[in-house]
């Protein structure tokens, strides 16, 4: 088979969602190359981190405005962003650890495993190091049409 035949097929079966996560993988594989040996552990963080989350958080942090990505993530009057913390681990333990990094009024579905709560976007990168959070999204909106 020849690569390019592989690479369309592997290329066709990815899910739109999946493009996120490719683009930030391929982009840190990109900048492996220039990254110190203590900056590997910031890289596998903003991993875990959605793109689309990342970009709103900076626009917050920036004072770009109050209505980050003209509301596909939403933000309150004290800065925080709405988020969806997918876990490993719901024990109560982990959940008191969650609270402690910063994610506030939360919301836990241990069946789903997932977190939902407001976070400061400075936080963000604290609760992505821990080992027991595998992923962070802003929550799926109902849109109407």
């Amino acid at each position: 088979m020849r690569i390019s035949s592989l690479t369309d097929s592997v290329v066709a079966r990815i899910s739109p969602a999946g493009y996120s996560l490719l683009l930030a993988v391929l982009l840190a594989a990109g900048c492996a190359g220039n990254v110190h040996a203590g900056d590997t552990a910031s890289i596998a963080t903003s991993i875990k981190i959605s793109p689309l989350l990342a970009v709103a958080a900076r626009e917050l942090q920036s004072g770009a405005g109050a209505n980050p990505l003209n509301g596909l993530v939403r933000s309150d009057a004290r800065g925080r962003i709405q988020v969806y913390v997918y876990v490993d681990d719901t024990s109560a333990g982990a959940v008191s650890t969650l609270g402690a990094n910063g994610l506030q009024n939360m919301l836990v579905n241990p069946a789903m495993h997932i977190a939902q709560g407001w976070v400061k976007p400075q936080n963000l990168d604290k609760l992505a190091a821990l080992s027991f959070v595998t992923r962070i999204t802003p929550p799926h909106y109902a849109r109407s049409r």
